[in-house]
C-alpha cells in the first residue's frame, strides 16, 4: 500500500515536470522565435525521457532501500558486539579489583556474556542465513567462564585468582569480535 502511494506520487510529479518542461519550451522558443531552431515538437522524446526519468527514480529507490536495510542489519550486529565488548570490560574491571573475587558475581557476569553470544548467533542465524562463522567466539565465551569461575569457594582471594589466565581469555574474545566487526563490515 505504502510502495503504491510513492509510485502515484512519482508519476504525479513526472506528469508536472514534463508539462512544465513543455511549458517552458514553448516559452523559449517564443522569446528566441527569431533564431533558427529546429521548433520540431517530438512527443516520442518526451515519452522518452520521463519513461526513463521513472525507471531511473525505481532503481535509484530499490538501491537506496537495499543499502539502507543492509547498514541497519550490521548495525544492529555490531551494537550487540560493542554491548558484549562492554560486558568483557566489566570482567577486566572485576580482576582489576583489589579485593576478594566473588565466584557469584564472576559467575553472573560470565553468565551474560554466555546470553549475548546466543542473541549475536541468533540474530546472525536472521540476517545471514549463509551465516558467520562464530563458533570460535563460542567456545572462547566457553573458555573465558570456565577460567572465570573455576573455583570452590565462595570468595577467592585477589593474588590467588587466575588474573592473567582471565585477562588472555578476555582478550581473545574481544579480538574474535573485532574480526567478526570487520568481517560484516566487509561483507
Amino acid at each position: 500500500m505504502k510502495q503504491n502511494k510513492l509510485w502515484f506520487i512519482v508519476i504525479v510529479i513526472a506528469i508536472i515536470v514534463s508539462f512544465l518542461a513543455l511549458a517552458l519550451y514553448i516559452i523559449f522558443s517564443n522569446l528566441f522565435s527569431n533564431a533558427s531552431w529546429d521548433h520540431n515538437f517530438v512527443p516520442l522524446d518526451i515519452i522518452s525521457l520521463m519513461t526513463s526519468s521513472l525507471i531511473t527514480l525505481y532503481v535509484g529507490y530499490n538501491i537506496t532501500k537495499g543499502i539502507t536495510e543492509q547498514r541497519a542489519e550490521k548495525e544492529i550486529l555490531i551494537e550487540d558486539f560493542r554491548s558484549l565488548e562492554n560486558s568483557l570490560k566489566e570482567v577486566e574491571r572485576k580482576i582489576n579489583e583489589n579485593c576478594d573475587i566473588s565466584l557469584s558475581s564472576m559467575a553472573d557476569i560470565t553468565q551474560k556474556v554466555m546470553l549475548q553470544v546466543v542473541r549475536i548467533e541468533q540474530t546472525i542465524t536472521i540476517f545471514y542465513p549463509e551465516g558467520f562463522d562464530i563458533q570460535k567466539l563460542s567456545n572462547s565465551c566457553m573458555d573465558l567462564h570456565t577460567v572465570a569461575t573455576n573455583f570452590d569457594e565462595p570468595f577467592i582471594k585477589h593474588e590467588d585468582y587466575p588474573n592473567e589466565a582471565v585477562y588472555n581469555c578476555c582478550t581473545g574474545v574481544i579480538c574474535e569480535i573485532r574480526k567478526l566487526i570487520h568481517d560484516i563490515n566487509v561483507s
